[in-house]
């Protein structure tokens, strides 16, 4: 069926284009963008990171335990890998070139721009959590010893490295030393897509719970309670349309593209998800403070977080 006659004139959310809980269809869709940025690219090296990937966070990868952080998962990683390959075509239609060999390096870069959060089989106590102010050095750390082992370069893990640093909140990005304009562009659209991806979740609001234990045990200051943390997400979403326009160039624009290419829809759906989960928070705030959790029912991820606290007492 043609995406374009299936999706025109419909009110279409981005989570009804791909099912993001499919890891299969998530592979499919990234490589079907691929094809259509470059019709000869191999992607062999794509293929094999996304397994690797897979098995890291399943607990698979030798020398590694399963992923144990309910926010920072592979459901997050395949939420970002999404987001990155819609922006780079999106970017490539707007007329920026980058070579396939570089595209590739971004792609990997994205599916393990979090591997940080991923304890190593001696690592035994608490969770990956506990890594949140250091994840992004442990994620470079990670594909410095992935790289050789797939054998690339020092040249192709520096890149990658930098690309990945893009994403943590807490660096600036003027400072970082891009060894091209191309990788500066790759580097501040993964920047955009690891936050579009996360915000534009459809059990974004939920997983925001997660996320609050996820920074108590990291000793990450600022957050008294699960609810505090909603209502300073709302400071978030200002913090990140910020980042956006001043320090992302505001390629999170860049979608549209791909969006009007792929399904000839004109829409923004990334900031109309993002645009919904604010409101919905903004109306918790205001009718539901005393019992927020009994209006947060996607995923059964509120259920889910109970028993787990349950289990700890």
């Amino acid at each position: 069926m043609c995406f374009k006659e299936n999706f025109m004139n419909k009110d279409i959310k981005v989570q009804d284009l791909v099912n993001m809980n499919d890891y299969q269809a998530v592979y499919k869709e990234v490589v079907h963008i691929l094809g259509m940025i470059s019709k000869g690219i191999d992607i062999s090296l794509f293929d094999k990171a996304f397994i690797d990937v897979q098995a890291l966070f399943k607990g698979e990868y030798p020398g590694y335990q399963g992923c144990n952080t309910e926010y920072h998962d592979f459901g997050h990683t395949l939420d970002a890998t999404m987001a990155m390959i819609r922006l780079v075509h999106g970017a490539v239609l707007s007329g920026l070139q980058f070579s396939d060999h570089s595209i590739l390096l971004a792609m990997i870069s994205t599916l393990f721009h979090d591997a940080g959060y991923i304890q190593d089989e001696t690592d035994t106590e608490g969770t990956g959590a506990k890594y949140t102010a250091c994840h992004v050095e442990r994620s470079v750390d990670f594909i410095k010893v992935y790289y050789k082992k797939i054998d690339l370069t020092d040249l192709d893990f520096q890149k990658s490295a930098t690309m990945i640093r893009c994403t943590g909140l807490d660096v600036n990005l003027s400072k970082l030393v891009f060894s091209s304009f191309e990788v500066e562009i790759l580097g501040k659209l993964l920047g955009t897509a690891d936050l579009l991806g996360q915000m534009a979740d459809r059990n974004y609001i939920e997983k925001l719970l997660f996320l609050y234990h996820e920074f108590k045990e990291g000793n990450i200051p600022g957050f008294e309670s699960e609810y505090d943390l909603l209502i300073k997400t709302l400071i978030f979403y200002d913090v990140t349309q910020e980042r956006f326009a001043k320090v992302l160039n505001h390629y999170d624009k860049l979608v549209i593209n791909h969006f009007q290419e792929r399904y000839n829809i004109t829409e923004d759906l990334y900031d109309k998800a993002i645009q919904a989960h604010v409101g919905y928070i903004k109306n918790i705030i205001k009718e539901y403070s005393g019992n927020y959790r009994q209006y947060l029912k996607r995923g059964n991820l509120v259920e889910k977080l109970e028993k787990k606290l349950k289990s700890k007492k």
